[in-house]
């Protein structure tokens, strides 16, 4: 299982994807009413954004329906994340009432718009990797409190201005509404940087960033998407000095923390990681992405006890997400707790029926309890699924080597090499299979290649001397085992 953690931080949520696309249009209506201080345009954008936000409400009745079909099973949260990222919107109307509202002048604005979901873009947007969806969660709804926080500074402005009596009074809340208009907009090119993020758009998305930061400097949260943006295009110190800038100005900006914890992870600066993501826990516990980001820092230090109390707490809160199964039964599977791994490796691949990793790894789990058929089995379904994935073959293989099918066996290893020439355990695993056979000079040249590949493996030199000899090769057999006293200090 060495080439466990491979699997792990590679694994795509993948979910049925659908044969034919069904496009679905939704009614959208919002209204808003401004007072005689307020800007005529960004009335406008708000009654829009109420009418968009009213047709996905819609859109996620839906989608809720549609997720069941393809067993997906999304949460609440889940489905305003994906009606968010994929709606698109057009026909939109926008009609003005002028009316006596509280005793004083104002406006009605009335918005009507058609938003359009189509089943492709589900399920797109469910096949993403799972880190990005943990994300994509803690984003949107990090958004909609923007929205509700603006919506209620200006309606506590415009009770003010509506009572003030003077006109200083009146033109200081007038700046003030100035201010949450351009906040405003701010948060709508924050919304549309997040959208172009989840769409895979990284430069756009920055551009939005920043126009959100040009207009609000001081926006944590525009530099905590900035983060992100860098973080899967693999910028990482960028990552760092955004996630650092978003914390600076707002230290209890739990996101921030997690961006940064998961750029130090990739970085390999666990104990960071491991102190950023800590942080992110205390400010936001019921956040799944941050015991998720946590649990991967303790299966690198291979702290499997606590991984697997993290991501314990990542399948209870996010109790529906095939990756939280897929990396505690991956967890019990380094355990050796096999039983569990199967289990969990069930309810993976409940959600996710085309989860080619699970059936991956619940095959190696029937391994562990030399159920070999059953094993077998499964990583026919992860080629079938996968078929140009090395990982498949080298598994499978291993089983056959285990069952005696030697043939068999060397031809998955051939393949796993076809597919991954620069992992090492590829070509030691198939020597092991010559040297069963006795093709010793086809052995040696496995294990050769291994050493090459990875020449601290003091396996790797046992083996191939145990080949030099069985052919009377005495010289190299003893250089080889001196070796591996040598690697064994």
């Amino acid at each position: 299982m060495k080439n466990f953690f491979a699997a792990i931080f590679s694994a795509m949520f993948l979910l049925t994807t659908v044969a034919h696309a069904e496009i679905q249009i939704f009614d959208g209506m919002g209204q808003y009413i401004a007072n005689e201080s307020e800007d005529a345009e960004i009335a406008k954008m708000r009654a829009r954004q109420r009418a968009e936000q009213d047709a996905q409400d819609k859109a996620g009745i839906y989608l809720a329906s549609f997720s069941r079909s393809v067993n997906a099973r999304l949460i609440e949260d889940d489905i305003a994340a994906v009606t968010n990222t994929i709606i698109s919107v057009s026909d939109v109307e926008i009609k003005a009432e002028s009316f006596i509202h509280k005793g004083n002048p104002a406006t009605l604005y009335k918005a009507t718009l058609k938003a359009k979901i189509d089943t492709d873009a589900i399920s797109a947007f469910l096949e993403r990797n799972e880190d990005k969806k943990f994300t994509v969660l803690d984003q949107n709804n990090s958004l909609k409190n923007d929205f509700a926080k603006n919506d209620a500074r200006v309606a506590d402005l415009k009770e003010q201005y509506d009572k003030a009596t003077t006109q200083v009074e009146k033109d200081l809340i007038r700046e003030q509404l100035k201010q949450a208009d351009r906040d405003f907009l701010a948060i709508q090119k924050r919304n549309e940087a997040k959208k172009l993020c989840n769409q895979g758009d990284y430069e756009n998305s920055i551009k939005c960033a920043n126009e959100a930061i040009k207009l609000k400097p001081d926006y944590a949260e525009a530099y905590m998407n900035l983060s992100l943006n860098y973080f899967w295009t693999g910028n990482y110190d960028s990552a760092l000095k955004m996630a650092t800038k978003a914390i600076e100005l707002d230290p209890n900006l739990s996101g921030a923390y997690n961006n940064r914890g998961l750029a130090y992870h990739d970085l390999n600066q666990y104990e960071q990681a491991f102190q950023d993501f800590n942080k992110a826990i205390e400010l936001a516990p019921n956040v799944a992405a941050s015991y998720f980001g946590r649990g991967k820092v303790y299966l690198k230090l291979n702290d499997l006890n606590s991984a697997l109390a993290d991501f314990n707490k990542t399948v209870e809160l996010a109790p529906n997400e095939a990756l939280a199964y897929f990396l505690r039964g991956g967890t019990y599977n380094l355990l050796k707790q096999f039983d569990a791994a199967v289990s969990d490796f069930n309810k993976a691949i409940e959600f996710a029926p085309k989860y080619a990793s699970a059936y991956l790894y619940r095959g190696v789990a029937y391994h562990g309890l030399k159920q070999f058929d059953t094993a077998l089995a499964n990583f026919n379904k992860a080629i079938e699924l996968k078929p140009n994935d090395a990982e498949n073959y080298f598994y499978r293989g291993y089983t056959h080597g285990a069952l005696k099918q030697f043939d068999a066996a060397l031809a998955d290893f051939s393949r796993a090499i076809e597919l991954r020439s620069n992992y090492a355990q590829n070509y030691f695993q198939r020597g092991k299979i010559h040297r069963i056979l006795k093709n010793y000079s086809a052995a040696i040249a496995d294990f050769s290649k291994a050493i090459e590949l990875n020449p601290n493996d003091k396996e790797f030199y046992y083996n191939r001397g145990r080949c030099y000899e069985a052919l009377d090769d005495n010289a190299h057999a003893k250089a080889d085992f001196i070796k591996v006293k040598e690697l064994s200090h």
